[in-house]
């Protein structure tokens, strides 16, 4: 639905005193770094677009078929008594005044050259195109009120003077002045050509809100390639705009370039009978350049809520840096009160950062990017949520990554009792599917493959709002290799046997246990210590931040060298210790996390009792008596296969009798032999069986409780807890001697010039906040 429009009766017109001095209260927050409500002018090259311009600004821009803009061009036009010209480069020392208009084309020339631009240059990384803005200013009686940015206009095909770098950027500016909800948007559209094939029009149709700040005009209405005719899109009817559609004749290459003459030319065709339904409002240069006016003027009203709110903001940012400078007098008691005036300032700010409570003042609301359109901008300041996030990338690493193997779920097939079976099967082992991808710890060629290809990890970084350069330190670590519970228990048995004490044969050891962990976590160390120091990369962006929010440079840059990085260092030496020691507390057998354990998880006893009877044994069965009921078990069925065998032969009578007994006995020891030898190999695998259940929990419970103690002991008690009075404040202001505080201050002694620059801009800041004020009541 197309929104009612301002009455034309309300539209200022080019004397109006009020439009006047809005924008030239707007002119004058240029360079400001504010911004501001622009008029943009769009289309596609040769859509008759600077014909527009020309025809809205009077100055002789070149329109002849092929040349084309090739940087924005910023026209600010004003009605006065004296005529006055001028012409500017944002950020370039091209300058140009009063001169005459028609050496414009010519002096447009020379900004090219100035800009670097080269469109004879041929190469694919020629300069055909810049984002420099060239600003021209024209005043004098015969001017209209109005400022207006030309850009570039869009192409789709390259040729030896348009490259695609080019067409890449006059897309993007294009793109980024559309989008900016603070512009009003002039659409030129050609009637010489289909609508399908003018670039601009989808593009201001694909912008989200764009339609709605966005003034048409069509142009070559007398050359018409539009079906049927231009009047549906005039209408509103084929394309719908919130602000409408206006129509201008263009003048043609051999036709009077005269502004009065072109006006004519243009009302005769407009008064033609082909015309007469369509409202004044709508044809002609005069009806655009009032409707633009309209739009732009009440537009501006609109925003300047917003404006004055962003200059209170640049007005308190500055005046905070104001407070961070030195005074101005070097006495060394003034010198003192301005560290601890920064050490306070500091302590709190990092407080804040490491508590997460990033609003709680409004002297930071900037520092934490509270009001950051651009997430990540600030995202590196907000040091309890990247800690947390970090946390999440640590644990991920040490689950993926922390184990050198990862047994298959396979239940019973893979124990050592069914290794025949497991042994057929060796090649044909399935891989784990966690979180829907395949994570098999090898790559195709059999390899292992590094964390930074495992599908989880890179769902978790695109998830994640962490910059690229904080997942470096994790994304080189190789995944655990999966492999069936037979094959551990093959690498667990072997281990068994090289590391054994004096435990029974159905037992293994503490050292053997301890043995088989130190193996497996082996990389634990190298993944906590890269964890530690991707959190000190974070840790020490934000000290430096938090440091030049608080104190200006050079003193700044004094204060990192002579106490900021010293401190670092020795806050960074502690937190390495306790890390190390928290290493050496896992890995050297520790008997406080063994008898935890053992206490958490009593050994579990099997129902199997191996080949022969079977025999039911309660967990809490001690060790020895475990042993003894086994021994007992294979006495008896021996003691049984003889009562038989001497029963038997007693019932026979003779030589066969004698013959049954010896015959029968020797089979029968041969047997018991055997099953003995079989028993003693079962009792083994039995230990070793056992033995890697227990390793799942005890490996498990160590993960569980070393991620915690790093995050808890290291991170947040060693580390977070003590960084705010670690690094800089009161109390390390009253420690620093004479010496070291003339080394500080050595090059910050002369600041009074700074210190005038920062005073003038907060006084052209508030007299802009003032001189709005009444528009704001308007």
């Amino acid at each position: 639905m197309t929104r009612s429009h301002q009455q034309h009766g309300d539209a200022p017109n080019d004397t109006d005193s009020e439009y006047v001095a809005l924008l030239n209260e707007l002119v004058k927050l240029k360079g400001k770094d504010i911004d501001l409500p622009q008029l943009v002018v769009v289309g596609d090259q040769s859509s008759g677009k600077s014909s527009v311009v020309k025809a809205l600004s009077n100055i002789p821009v070149p329109i002849a078929e092929g040349l084309s803009t090739r940087f924005p061009i910023e026209i600010i036009l004003r009605r006065a008594d004296t005529p006055h010209t001028s012409m500017g480069i944002e950020g370039h020392t091209f300058y140009k005044r009063d001169f005459e208009m028609k050496k414009i084309p010519e002096l447009i020339n020379e900004a090219t050259e100035a800009m670097g631009i080269t469109p004879a240059e041929t190469t694919p990384t020629a300069r055909h195109f810049s984002d420099k803005v060239l600003t021209l200013k024209i005043s004098g009686p015969s001017q209209v009120n109005l400022n207006f940015l030309d850009l570039p206009g869009i192409f789709t095909a390259e040729t030896s003077t348009q490259n695609k770098q080019g067409m890449e950027l006059v897309n993007k500016l294009v793109k980024t002045h559309v989008r900016n909800d603070k512009n009003i948007v002039l659409l030129v559209v050609s009637a010489r050509k289909s609508l399908n094939d003018q670039n601009t029009l989808g593009l201001v149709k694909d912008i989200e809100g764009a339609e709605s700040r966005t003034v048409g005009v069509v142009t070559h209405p007398d050359d018409s390639q539009i079906d049927s005719d231009p009047f549906k899109l005039i209408e509103n009817r084929e394309f719908s705009l919130d602000l409408g559609w206006c129509c201008i004749r263009n003048l043609s290459t051999y036709e009077s370039s005269n502004q009065r003459e072109r006006d004519q030319v243009e009302s005769d065709f407009f008064r033609s009978q082909k015309w007469s339904h369509v409202s004044e409002e709508k044809k002609g240069i005069r009806a655009l350049r009032e409707k633009l006016m309209t739009e732009m003027f009440q537009h501006t009203k609109r925003q300047l809520p917003t404006i004055v709110d962003e200059l209170h903001e640049k007005k308190t940012s500055i005046e905070n840096q104001l407070k961070s400078l030195p005074p101005n007098d070097g006495t060394k008691q003034n010198q003192i009160e301005h560290l601890n005036s920064i050490a306070r300032r500091f302590e709190k700010l990092l407080a804040n950062a490491v508590n997460g409570t990033y609003s709680d003042d409004t002297d930071f609301l900037d520092f934490f990017g509270i009001y950051d359109e651009h997430k990540g901008q600030s995202q590196i300041r907000r040091l309890r949520a990247n800690i947390r996030e970090l946390s999440k990338v640590f644990i991920y690493t040490m689950r993926k990554c922390g184990q050198e193997h990862k047994m298959l779920p396979n239940d019973s097939e893979g124990s050592i009792r069914d290794s025949a079976e497991s042994k057929t099967s060796e090649n044909s082992k399935s891989s784990s599917e966690e979180e829907g991808s395949t994570n098999s710890g090898l790559a195709e060629e059999g390899s292992p493959i590094t964390l930074s290809h495992h599908p989880g990890f890179h769902q978790m970084r695109q998830d994640s709002f962490l910059t690229d350069d904080l997942f470096r330190h994790y994304e080189g670590y190789h995944v655990s290799q999966d492999i069936t519970r037979a094959e551990f228990e093959d690498l667990v048995k072997e281990t068994v046997q090289r590391f054994r004490g004096k435990e029974a044969p159905s037992e293994f050891g503490e050292s053997s246990m301890s043995v088989v962990f130190i193996q497996e976590s082996r990389k634990w160390k190298n993944i906590s210590v890269s964890h530690l120091k991707t959190i000190k990369e974070a840790v020490h962006k934000v000290v430096l931040d938090a440091l030049e929010f608080c104190a200006q440079k050079p003193l700044s840059d004094d204060l990192i060298l002579h106490v900021i990085d010293p401190n670092i260092d020795r806050l960074w030496e502690s937190l390495d210790r306790k890390l190390e020691d928290l290493l050496k507390c896992h890995h050297s057998g520790n008997t406080g996390l063994l008898d935890t354990f053992t206490g958490v998880f009593p050994p579990e006893r099997e129902s199997s009792a191996g080949p022969g009877l079977s025999v039911s044994f309660p967990e809490e069965t001690p060790d020895f008596m475990y042993i003894l009921a086994k021994g007992l078990q294979s006495s008896f069925e021996e003691a049984v296969g003889n009562a038989v065998l001497t029963s038997v032969s007693n019932k026979l009578s003779g030589g066969i009798g004698k013959f049954f007994l010896d015959n029968l006995t020797s089979v029968w020891e041969k047997r018991y032999q055997s099953t003995g030898s079989e028993h003693l190999s079962w009792v083994k695998t039995e230990a070793v069986t056992r033995m890697v259940g227990q390793f799942e929990k005890y490996y498990a419970m160590n993960l569980i409780t070393f991620v915690g103690y790093v995050n808890a002991m290291v991170i947040e008690d060693t580390l977070l807890k003590k960084l705010p009075k670690s690094i800089f404040y009161e109390q390390i202001v009253s420690e620093l001697t004479d010496d070291k505080i003339e080394k500080i201050f050595k090059k910050s002694e002369n600041m009074a010039a700074k210190r005038k620059e920062y005073e003038d801009v907060t006084e052209e800041l508030d007299l802009a906040i003032r001189n709005l004020y009444p528009f704001l009541r308007g």
